[in-house]
């Protein structure tokens, strides 16, 4: 009896060590992970995996939550992350068309225009010219840092076209075409006339006929859509990418000194929307780009600024 209950009770301190081990293994392999990935994020990266949930008990349910927590941690921080890009960017934007409205080359073409015109032509050409350039320099000082009204973004892009059919002559044309009402829409200023001014310097500033550039405003019940088709020589498929992607790709802003990449981040800084803006073309074909406006900021219609 007495070897019969050493055996029992050695077997009986075997299986509490291998079930206290096994407990213990269970229970500390959770904290340790926790631990080791609690310091990870102490370190700023919070890239790692989430950790398993092995266990359906409390430590099972604070596993779970560490993860969740994790995981909302890192899309804050990728939310701020962007915001500063944004912000960034639109300081940027409005550095760039504050410290230089108007590049030398584009200068240089609008004066020509002026001193032509007032040595060869009537005063009132004249003026009509002057009056452009200086309601598109007024314009894009104070709409860069602010909101503007559609139907006065619509006026600079008019101004601007103005411009260039008397740069360009018979060599291009330019239309737009607009509803008769145009609603009083608040707008980023600057995103639609630096997008009009990309499709004439990299769609048709260098046709020597046949260049055409039209401007669609059409007005739906959830948006303001605006389409800017040129029939230049076209995006190549790779670049097309990187700017649908909101890459700059290498381009350069034009007179007012906004590319296609800082008039998305206004657009998305303002709706807080990646989709309001869209690139179609194909090479050798011309290029459509289309700029979509929410509705939700407008106030009672306001007349056409074709007829104003």
């Amino acid at each position: 009896l007495m070897g019969l209950g050493v055996a029992v009770f050695a077997y009986l301190l075997l299986l509490t060590g291998i079930f206290s081990q096994s407990f213990s293994r269970d229970l500390c392999r959770p904290v340790q992970m926790l631990a080791a990935q609690a310091e990870e994020i102490m370190e700023g990266r919070y890239g790692m995996e989430d950790l398993p949930v092995i266990r359906e008990d409390e430590l099972g349910y604070l596993t779970g939550a560490f993860n969740e927590m994790k995981n909302r941690v890192r899309e804050h921080f990728r939310d701020q992350e962007e915001l500063w890009r944004l912000e960034a960017l639109l300081q940027e934007a409005e550095y760039r068309a504050l410290q230089s409205q108007v590049n030398p080359h584009f200068l240089f073409n609008v004066l020509g225009l002026a001193t032509e015109a007032a040595l060869t032509e009537d005063a009132d050409r004249t003026v009509d010219i002057l009056e452009n350039i200086s309601y598109m320099l007024h314009y894009s000082l104070t709409s860069v840092r602010e909101d503007a009204w559609l139907a006065d973004e619509l006026k600079m892009v008019r101004a601007y076209l103005f411009l260039q059919q008397r740069r360009f002559g018979d060599r291009v044309s330019f239309s737009m075409s607009l509803p008769p009402e145009v609603p009083a829409l608040r707008i980023p200023g600057m995103t639609l006339q630096p997008v009009v001014e990309n499709a004439v310097k990299h769609g048709v500033e260098h046709m020597t006929a046949g260049g055409r550039v039209e401007v669609r405003l059409a007005w739906t019940e959830e948006a303001a859509e605006l389409c800017v088709r040129d029939n230049g020589g076209g995006i190549p498929a790779g670049r097309l990418e990187a700017l649908n992607r909101g890459e700059a790709a290498g381009e350069s802003g034009g007179s007012t000194g906004l590319g296609l990449a800082n008039v998305r981040g206004r657009m998305l800084m303002f709706y807080g929307r990646p989709d309001l803006m869209r690139i179609e073309s194909e090479e050798g074909r011309g290029t459509a780009m289309y700029l979509r406006y929410p509705r939700g900021k407008e106030a009672s219609d306001v007349s056409n600024p074709d007829r104003r």
